[in-house]
């Protein structure tokens, strides 16, 4: 299915069930705590990474809103890369 765009290039819905990879790093800060962060990376029906996700970070802290400003910097190339027009 196709999403009609006007001035943009057009984007695809990716499936609702599709290939991911979910990896996790643990360590620890300073001060002993253990902090812990996720990334999954899903997958188009080729194999093609679309879309990034961080997590583990506490809602409306600093850190939620770099791993959120990092996952949006991650997927701008991965979408780009593999658009169909320029992968001719």
């Amino acid at each position: 299915m196709t999403i009609p765009s006007f001035g943009q290039t057009r984007r695809r819905r990716l499936p609702n069930r599709r290939r991911a990879i979910t990896e996790t790093v643990r360590f620890a800060r300073g001060n002993g705590e253990a902090v812990e962060y996720s990334a999954t990376i899903g997958f188009d029906e080729v194999g093609r990474p679309k879309e990034v996700f961080l997590s583990g970070a506490r809602d409306g802290s600093d850190m939620a809103a770099v791993l959120a400003d990092a996952a949006i910097i991650i997927r701008s190339p991965c979408k780009v890369a593999s658009a169909p027009e320029l992968s001719a």
